[in-house]
């Protein structure tokens, strides 16, 4: 289900909501402890969870916002992060999530690659701002994932820049905004 439906039946029926953000772990056996307290916290009925992505490493955001749906039965929301990526390399991960029944993403630039001050643009295929990441997932994949964008309510630039780019990525095709 996504998520602003979700979001607009809480609305309608006077209910607050929450969700929990987790950082994927590198090895297995955290993985598996995360699985566990996930599942624990599934009683606390959050809307959803989050799950981000660490410098690429969209495969095990992947695997585990699978699990999360499947298996403890969560709305997830997984970050794709687009910042060194090919355009085909994005449509991979977004076929394959699609694939594995998720239907909310959260379109991100990412961070700087590490080692690196500034970001730029290695070849003409990539993408240079998480607004190119909303219009490529709608070309791509029309109406099937509920598309976050992040807003930066402290400012990382002058606040009608900032306003600019959110009004930017909403008029793309992003369904909700997520600080």
């Amino acid at each position: 289900m996504k998520i602003v439906d979700k979001m607009a039946a809480y609305k309608a029926e006077g209910k607050a909501y929450f969700s929990f953000e987790f950082f994927p772990p590198r090895t297995e056996r955290a993985q598996k402890n995360l699985q566990v307290r996930i599942e624990n916290l599934s009683e606390t009925s959050p809307l959803f969870v989050s799950m981000t992505c660490s410098n690429g490493q969209h495969d095990v955001t992947l695997k585990l916002c699978r699990i999360i749906h499947k298996f403890c039965g969560i709305e997830v929301l997984m970050h794709v992060t687009c910042v060194g990526r090919s355009r085909e390399s994005v449509r991979e991960i977004l076929q394959s999530a699609k694939d594995s029944g998720i239907s909310n993403v959260l379109a991100l630039r990412g961070d700087t690659p590490t080692g690196k001050e500034t970001y730029t643009q290695e070849h003409p295929e990539q993408f240079q701002n998480a607004t190119e990441l909303v219009q490529f997932i709608r070309a791509e994949f029309g109406d099937h994932f509920c598309i976050g964008v992040s807003g930066y309510p402290e400012g990382r630039l002058n606040y009608k820049d900032e306003l600019k780019i959110l009004k930017e990525k909403i008029e793309c095709g992003a369904d909700f905004v997520i600080t």
